[in-house]
């Protein structure tokens, strides 16, 4: 008797049964786990004293050895605390002190010091008193650790074991299984009756056998794969939007660096353009048939276009001419715009709306990508693959988002006009005014103009209707204008 003991168990519910039936035959003990694991270095301090009892879940000590027969360091630790000789060391200070005079050590998440030679003589007698219990630990056999049921992981079952045997100290540990455990139950229910009829007609009987062992292990092999499907699954579909965050963040980094963007913005205005003008104006029908309305209401709805229908011999006229003609009456406003605020100014414009539209865009779409991964699985009731389905959908959603990124610079940066200073001032006095209820009567904020709400619709995802302008632009602030 006296041989100290360590219980593992794999639940925090599970260590508190076995400790109030433990509580309940008198046998002293301690637990370890999350609800009590502020004392860890104090458990695991005195776990291999003679005749001590630890519960403990799978946090036992970890990256800690458990010294038999104590701690001494620890036990003097706590002499120190107790007499008064040990001070608080304020926070942050411990690098700054020297090491060679002081001891420091941890208690409580505080720190603390102690002269060296009070500490030194502090330990002596517990040094003396551990080296004495060390032997008889060590001839009663060493730490024992029991388990009381093994875990999903085999890692974990050979860490447990790993607490005994340290440093060359003696030890032992052995497992008692049920075969009502959860592990076994579903994963190896069936073969394991089918065992147990065979070995032990008697239910009471405990039974140790290799075939058993060997069925326990396979069943952890078991869990230990599906869980390895499971975050090998997660890791897959955190690809596909890391691949869709890399090309948005270098677009945001190209940004914020301060980069030219110009040349982009052409592009942009290219491809948006060019796109609307195809969209109704298709080269395999006559341009009789063309939605000539439905083209200029687009058109118009980017910037504001100087000519229109009547402009054209709609019998002579050709997808290729309305493009160079939308691009050419572009480019001449977009010059305009530029020479309004300066080419200087301008740039800088260009990278706070682009950075606004994309991280306003790119918030939706993750919103939309979580929607979207929350019920993909239901498609593997057709016989597809959900993770197919999600790549395929989310690369049109991607590809959507991009459009759409376009198509909101191209209309906020079209409608980008100054606003005079003392009209500025005025609007924002007119528009905070404060109201509040009496209790007869609420008042409501003042709606905003119609002019305001169509400069808020046109500025789209830009994520601001009002920018500060540079010094030098003597309007004092930009705005989009509807």
């Amino acid at each position: 008797m006296g041989q100290p003991v360590l219980v593992g168990t794999i639940s925090v519910d599970t260590s508190e049964d076995l400790s109030s039936r433990l509580t309940r035959r008198g046998v002293k003990h301690v637990v370890l786990n999350a609800k009590n694991h502020a004392p860890e270095a104090e458990i695991v301090a005195q776990a291999g004293r003679k005749g001590a009892v630890t519960i403990a879940t799978n946090m036992a000590g970890r990256g800690t050895d458990i010294m038999l027969g104590g701690n001494p360091d620890f036990m003097a630790q706590q002499q120190c605390l107790a007499d008064g000789t040990a001070e608080e060391v304020p926070s942050g200070e411990p690098e700054l002190i020297d090491t060679a005079g002081y001891v420091l050590f941890q208690h409580k998440e505080k720190s603390y010091r102690v002269d060296r030679d009070v500490f030194d003589r502090a330990r002596g007698p517990f040094k003396e008193q551990t080296d004495s219990e060390h032997k008889e630990v060590v001839e009663l056999g060493g730490l024992y650790v029991l388990g009381t049921e093994r875990h999903e992981s085999r890692r974990i079952d050979n860490q447990l074991r790993g607490r005994s045997g340290r440093q060359g100290d003696p030890g032992a540990s052995r497992f008692y299984l049920s075969a009502e455990d959860d592990l076994i139950r579903l994963f190896a229910g069936d073969r394991i009756f089918n065992i147990l009829d065979k070995l032990s007609p008697d239910e009471s009987a405990p039974i140790e056998h290799k075939m058993l062992s060997k069925t326990v292990e396979n069943a952890q092999k078991k869990v230990e794969q599906q869980h390895f499907q499971t975050r090998k699954r997660v890791l897959e579909y955190d690809d596909v939007m890391n691949k869709q965050r890399e090309v948005i963040y270098e677009q945001r980094t190209k940004i914020l660096e301060g980069d030219d963007i110009s040349e982009d913005c052409n592009e942009i205005i290219y491809d948006v353009l060019t796109s609307t003008v195809e969209t109704y104006c298709e080269s395999n029908t006559y341009p009789e048939d063309w939605d000539w309305d439905s083209l200029f209401a687009s058109l118009k709805s980017f910037y504001d276009i100087s000519f229109d229908q009547n402009d054209f011999e709609i019998e002579e006229a050709t997808p290729e001419e309305m493009v160079e003609r939308v691009l050419d009456d572009a480019h001449a406003f977009y010059q305009r715009k530029e020479e309004e605020f300066s080419s200087e100014h301008m740039r800088k414009l260009e990278r706070l709306v682009m950075l606004g539209v994309v991280d306003n865009r790119w918030r939706e779409h993750l919103y939309d990508m979580d929607y979207l991964r929350e019920g993909i699985h239901w498609r593997s009731l057709t016989q597809k693959d959900p993770l197919v389905e999600y790549k395929s959908e989310g690369f049109g959603m991607f590809k959507e988002l991009l459009d759409t990124i376009k198509e909101d610079f191209v209309r906020t940066i079209f409608h980008m006009s100054r606003v005079p200073q003392d009209e500025l001032a005025e609007r924002r006095a007119r528009e905070l005014q404060y109201s509040y209820d009496d209790g007869v009567e609420t008042s409501s904020l003042p709606q905003p103009e119609p002019a305001a709400v169509g400069a808020a619709q046109a500025a789209g995802a830009a994520g601001a209707a009002v920018f500060p302008a540079a010094d030098s632009c003597p309007a004092g602030w930009v705005k989009t204008a509807g």
